[in-house]
């Protein structure tokens, strides 16, 4: 009992003594308020892209840049294929569809069409390259692709090719050979011709026609080249014919009969 007294004196003395107030603290995590911050900030940033890119789509096309040498494209006919689509939104544009619109146009051979931030367009136009009339009506650009001149004033004398429907390309490869070993003695095809028949045949600017027949055809000019150096080049001009299908010669139907030494 008396055991029972002095622990009774003592837990009462606890409870009579000063009182401890245990104040309860949140359990905080750090990461949650870091992830509530984080996902706070991602939601303001996505608004302001989501009004960014409605900006963008609403937004009109206000510098067009065309880039180019032109020699015979009008730049009144790249304003007309490019006009009905500058209406369209900077975004919108249908880029695909305006480079063939251009393309669409005779005197242009390539176009490359980009988006120039924030609002404009870059145009790159490749013009024709022309290098032969191809029959009356057709020109043949450095290619070997055939187009129409359209209602554009040719400024330089071209000269004039002919062949079967879809040979063109061969007879513009014969006809840069042909210049590669003329021009170094100053003569110049006026026109180049293969027959239905595979024939080949050639005009100088001098007036002289020259046959080669079928085959061996770069041969056959060197020949007649060998021989021009040799004695032809004086008669030249009295010239009218050569015919070069011989195997190994030549004839010659003369314009007029050459003066010999003597007459």
């Amino acid at each position: 009992m008396p055991a029972s007294r002095s622990q009774s004196r003592r837990r009462g003395a606890t409870r009579r003594g000063a009182r401890v107030r245990l104040i309860a603290r949140p359990n905080i995590d750090a990461r949650l308020v870091m992830k509530s911050v984080v996902l706070v900030m991602l939601v303001a940033g996505a608004g302001a892209l989501l009004f960014r890119a409605d900006d963008l789509l609403e937004r009109p096309v206000r510098q067009v840049s065309v880039k180019g040498d032109f020699r015979y494209l009008q730049q009144d006919e790249v304003k007309r294929a490019v006009a009905p689509f500058i209406h369209n939104d900077y975004l919108t544009i249908p880029l695909l569809e305006l480079r063939e619109s251009l393309e669409a146009l005779s005197w242009v051979y390539r176009a490359a069409v980009k988006r120039d931030w924030p609002d404009g367009l870059v145009i790159a136009v490749e013009e024709q390259t022309p290098i032969a009339w191809w029959g009356e009506q057709m020109l043949i650009n450095n290619k070997g692709t055939l187009f129409s001149p359209g209602g554009a004033e040719i400024m330089e004398i071209l000269p004039l090719l002919h062949g079967p429907e879809g040979s063109q390309r061969e007879v513009m490869e014969r006809y840069i050979d042909f210049g590669q070993l003329l021009d170094n003695r100053d003569m110049a095809v006026q026109s180049l011709r293969l027959s239905a028949r595979g024939g080949w045949s050639t005009a100088l600017k001098s007036g002289v026609e020259l046959v080669f027949g079928r085959d061996q055809v770069v041969q056959k000019l060197r020949r007649f080249l060998a021989m021009y150096d040799h004695a032809l080049n004086q008669y030249l001009p009295d010239i009218q014919r050569i015919d070069l299908r011989y195997q190994n010669g030549l004839a010659v139907q003369w314009s007029h009969r050459p003066e010999t030494a003597g007459e």
